[in-house]
């Protein structure tokens, strides 16, 4: 997928200049920068959800996978009945499956009040997944866990998209983050938006979870990541 985003405004303010890139099966790219730069703007514009800008995305994407900076489950649903909600009959033969991958075996007939919050992402990460994402698009998905639970839900989706050759386009504004999600880094400045910098990550799955590894890394590209 080609994004080529030429301008996009609002009642004639620029949000949005030149900005492009590309997303590919199992090479996931990561959008930083600071609040307001219009990053929520552009997934929206990737995703199809607003198509009143200069520029092109092709080939569109059909099927969006959202996963947002919180779950929204229904408290009073089942997680099974919160992925059924998205989901055709077809579609939905794939939800214990999906369970079993992101680490819920066996829970899909617990209510969602009952989830703790690392669960509920989890959740939230297999509805996205149950329609055969041709684009997943993730909204800083773990700011409000703990740091432990946070990093342990990015291997987790790190390894799903790898696994699905998923397209996907991850946002957040911490470093590590996205170096552990990112094969490439693009971060956003200026007024109206462009991308400032795209940086390349050639690590292994391996080396992006080694917290050693990856603060050796941050050390000696400190000024790549002024946005953190």
């Amino acid at each position: 997928m080609k994004i080529q985003i030429d301008e996009k405004s609002f009642e004639g303010r620029g949000v949005l200049g030149e900005i492009e890139f590309e997303l590919e099966k199992g090479s996931p790219s990561v959008i930083c920068g600071p609040s307001g730069c219009g990053k929520s703007t552009l997934l929206r514009l990737i995703a199809g959800l607003d198509e009143d800008f200069k520029g092109e995305i092709s080939p569109r994407a059909g099927k969006v996978g959202f996963v947002f900076q919180e779950p929204q489950l229904l408290p009073w649903r089942s997680v099974r009945a919160n992925i059924e909600l998205v989901c055709n009959v077809d579609e939905a033969c794939l939800i214990d499956g999906l369970l079993v991958e992101v680490g819920l075996e066996g829970q899909g007939d617990v209510m969602a009040s009952k989830l703790s919050l690392g669960m509920a992402r989890r959740v939230a990460l297999a509805r996205a997944l149950v329609i055969k994402p041709e684009i997943l698009i993730l909204d800083e998905p773990f700011v409000s866990l703990d740091p432990k639970r946070a990093e342990s839900l990015r291997k987790l989706t790190y390894n799903l998209i790898s696994k699905h050759q998923l397209k996907a386009l991850f946002v957040t504004h911490i470093s590590q983050e996205a170096i552990q999600m990112g094969h490439q880094i693009h971060i956003l400045g200026g007024q109206p938006s462009r991308i400032d910098k795209t940086i390349e990550v050639p690590m292994s799955a391996d080396q992006r979870f080694n917290s050693t590894f990856v603060q050796t890394y941050l050390a000696e590209n400190e000024a790549l990541f002024a946005f953190s």
